[in-house]
C-alpha cells in the first residue's frame, strides 16, 4: 500500500495531506504519532486534508478521524478536508469541502 502524508507549516497553520491507499485504521494511528510531534509546532491551526486518501472513508470514519484530530490537537483548530457531503466536525473542529473556505476559517483563528 502506498500511503503518504507530509507536513508542511503555512503561516498560521500546519498542513497535513494524507494520499495514497490506507484505511481509516492508518489515519487514526498517523494521528497519535502527530499528537507527539505537533508539540513542537509554533502554528495555531491545522489544515488536514484526506481527500486524496484511497479508498475514500466512510462518513463513520470520517467522524471518527474528526474526534481523533480533536484529541490530537487539543490546543489548535481544526480544518479537515474532505469529500462532498461526508460531514466530519467534532469538538469545535470543521469539515469542508472547499480549501479556500477552509483557510479563511482558520485565518480567522
Amino acid at each position: 500500500m502506498n500511503f503518504d502524508a507530509t507536513v508542511t507549516h503555512e503561516g498560521r497553520w500546519s498542513r497535513v495531506r494524507v494520499q495514497g491507499k490506507g484505511g481509516a485504521g492508518r489515519v487514526l494511528s498517523l494521528l497519535q504519532v502527530l499528537s507527539v510531534d505537533s508539540a513542537t509546532w509554533t502554528t495555531r491551526g491545522v489544515l488536514f486534508d484526506v481527500r486524496d486518501l484511497q479508498p475514500p472513508l466512510q462518513p463513520e470514519e470520517q467522524l471518527q478521524l474528526a474526534q481523533a484530530a480533536a484529541d490530537a490537537f487539543a490546543q489548535r483548530r481544526v480544518a479537515i478536508l474532505a469529500l462532498p457531503g461526508r460531514g466530519c466536525d467534532a469538538s469545535g473542529h470543521r469539515a469542508f469541502e472547499d480549501e479556500s473556505a477552509a483557510q479563511a476559517w482558520l485565518a480567522d483563528a
